[in-house]
């Protein structure tokens, strides 16, 4: 972001919209508001203030018309109080959705918290990660943030193909890569 976006847009909430809203279109979702819904041009959707009965959410992620999860908006000063905006989150996603009949959410992505379970479930044994696999486990947790699924052919490409792709993550985990990649997808998504 350079100088006159920041002078613009001087708010760190909307800030953090911003970069949402880039996130979101460089991996395919629609980005829409909720006063201008088109399910049609995308079979990814991200509309921006939602109604629930909890309350307006940043984003409700709509995949195929169905709800999918939610997204909240946070200054990034606002990392060291995550937990309280995952229960947040969570809030929505036992809620109907206002516009949709729909079940409430079965989707919650709750960023480190369940990666963090995860590493320390597997190093309680004889495992243990480098610094070097706990980065790539980064990567991983935050490209399942926004594609809710990995798989190991998604790691030629990026941002995966910029630090060695599927060779790099060979060296690193040898075999047990599929089996990695195949539990951080149903550890990170609840």
């Amino acid at each position: 972001m350079n100088n006159m976006d920041r002078f613009i847009n001087q708010f760190p909430e909307q800030e953090a919209r911003d970069n949402i809203n880039k996130k979101l279109n460089a991996t395919g979702w629609a980005v829409q508001d909720k006063n201008k819904i088109n399910c049609n041009e995308s079979n990814g959707i991200a509309i921006r203030g939602y109604q629930t009965d909890f309350g307006l959410t940043d984003y409700v992620l709509l995949v195929e018309r169905r709800p999918v999860g939610i997204i909240e908006a946070k200054k990034e000063e606002e990392g060291c109080r995550i937990t309280s905006h995952e229960l947040q989150a969570e809030f929505y996603t036992k809620d109907k959705l206002k516009y949709l009949d729909n079940d409430p959410l079965s989707f919650v992505y709750e960023s480190d918290r369940n990666l963090n379970k995860w590493v320390f479930e597997k190093q309680a044994g004889a495992l243990k990660f480098n610094e070097k696999q706990m980065n790539w486990l980064r990567m991983m947790k935050e490209y399942i943030a926004a594609s809710f699924h990995i798989e190991v052919e998604d790691l030629d490409y990026t941002p995966f193909n910029a630090y060695g792709g599927c060779g790099m993550m060979f060296q690193l985990l040898g075999t047990g890569m599929n089996t990695v990649s195949n539990e951080m997808n149903e550890a990170l998504v609840v």
